[in-house]
C-alpha cells in the first residue's frame, strides 16, 4: 500500500503541488481576522466555481449534477445557515470585518484532495468514467463542496449589502 501511494505521489505534476501549496497559504491567512473590500470575500469562490464549471462540462448529465449540487448547497447555506458569525461591515470604510475561520481553508483543501482522488483514481481504472454512480456522483459532491463555499463568501458578500444579519455559525 505504501508503494503504490509513493508511486502515486511520484507520478503527481510538480504544478499540482504548487496549487495545493497556494491553498494551503490562502486558507491559513483566512484563519485570521482581517478587514477587507467586499467582493474580496468572492474571489475564491468564483476561482472554484469556474474551475468546476469547466470540469464538470463533460457531459450534460454531469454538468447537471454539479449544478444542481452547488445551487442546493449554496441556498440551504445563504439562506438558511446565514454563516455570518461575527463578521460586519463597516459603512464608513466600505469594508467587511471577517474574524478569522479556518472553514474557507477546510473547503479549499477538501475540493483539492477529492478532485485528486478523482483524478487519480480515473487515471488508474479509466472505466469508471462509465459507471453512472461515478459520472454522476463524483460532479455533485464537488458541487456541494463548492456550494457550501460559495454560500459562506455569498453570506459575507451580503452583509456589505445590508440583505443578511449576523447569525448561527462562524
Amino acid at each position: 500500500m505504501i508503494e503504490f501511494v509513493v508511486q502515486v505521489v511520484k507520478h503527481t505534476p510538480i504544478w499540482v503541488w504548487g496549487i495545493f501549496v497556494a491553498l494551503l497559504v490562502l486558507g491559513v491567512r483566512q484563519m485570521r481576522a482581517r478587514v477587507v473590500k467586499p467582493y474580496v470575500v468572492l474571489i475564491a469562490p468564483v476561482v472554484f466555481f469556474v474551475l468546476g464549471l469547466v470540469s464538470s462540462g463533460r457531459s450534460p448529465l454531469a454538468f447537471a449534477a454539479w449544478a444542481v449540487a452547488i445551487v442546493l448547497v449554496a441556498s440551504v447555506v445563504f439562506f438558511v445557515l446565514r454563516p455570518v458569525g461575527a463578521a460586519s461591515f463597516d459603512s464608513s470604510s466600505g469594508r467587511l470585518n471577517v474574524p478569522g475561520s479556518a472553514w474557507p481553508l477546510f473547503f479549499m483543501l477538501a475540493l483539492f484532495a477529492l478532485n485528486y482522488v478523482i483524478n487519480v483514481a480515473q487515471a488508474i481504472n479509466p472505466a469508471l468514467l462509465t459507471e453512472a454512480a461515478w459520472r454522476l456522483g463524483t460532479p455533485a459532491l464537488l458541487g456541494a463542496l463548492s456550494g457550501a463555499f460559495v454560500g459562506r463568501s455569498v453570506s459575507l458578500f451580503a452583509l456589505s449589502r445590508g440583505g443578511i444579519r449576523r447569525a448561527k455559525l462562524a
